[in-house]
């Protein structure tokens, strides 16, 4: 036996000549053999479970720590459930409200839908011709009235410019209605006198 540096005691290791007779004695009596038992435990001592004392320090602090972290884990876990019920009532929420934008976005294509109705079945019966004419001063629409009153089929002025198919003292002027409402207008009124011996004249 011996003592290391730090203070464990090994044991010695013997050669194997020793070794070897130690554990296979030959016979010397009808009994069999009989082993030295000394010699056999140095020869093979087994696993040396002692440790030093900084060793033991060491699995005590090692051993304390996962014991702190297992006492966390059930306020760990009381917080992410708290989080996640947090969540769960904001998904609602926002579910309800996308709920409700979709209802009220309905109702307003509802609603628009009967204006454009509404409107497009007065555009149609008025005895009045109306058109309509987009920024760039095409017509988009026409009613019946006013193809009677030109003499022209609607597939005729749909497309056209509306100062090609009048020609009036106002067209590219200041003076234009539409000038006017492109520069904040809200509203322009006419009246138009259509004369076959000259162009049509504004009132």
């Amino acid at each position: 036996m011996r003592r290391s540096a730090d203070n464990v005691t090994t044991m010695d290791v013997l050669p194997d000549t020793r070794c070897k007779q130690a554990l296979h004695p030959r016979k010397n009596d009808q009994d069999g053999p009989v082993p030295d038992t000394n010699t056999a435990r140095q020869c093979n001592p087994g696993p040396d479970y002692r440790k030093t004392k900084k060793e033991l320090i060491d699995e005590l602090h090692t051993v304390r720590q996962r014991l702190a972290a297992l006492e966390s884990v059930p306020d760990k876990l009381r917080q992410a459930e708290e989080k996640l019920e947090q969540a769960n009532n904001e998904i609602e929420e926002t579910t309800y409200a996308i709920e409700q934008s979709i209802a009220r976005s309905n109702n307003m294509a509802v609603e628009s839908e009967l204006t454009y109705l509404e409107l497009n079945q007065i555009f149609n019966a008025s005895g009045d011709g109306i058109w309509s004419v987009d920024t760039n001063y095409a017509v988009v629409r026409a009613n019946a009235a006013l193809t009677k009153m030109f003499g022209v089929d609607q597939d005729e002025i749909v497309g056209r410019k509306c100062h090609d198919i009048i020609q009036t003292d106002r067209c590219h002027t200041h003076e234009c209605p539409l000038r006017l409402i492109k520069k904040g207008r809200k509203r322009v009124e006419y009246d138009m006198q259509i004369d076959s011996a000259g162009p049509p004249r504004f009132h």
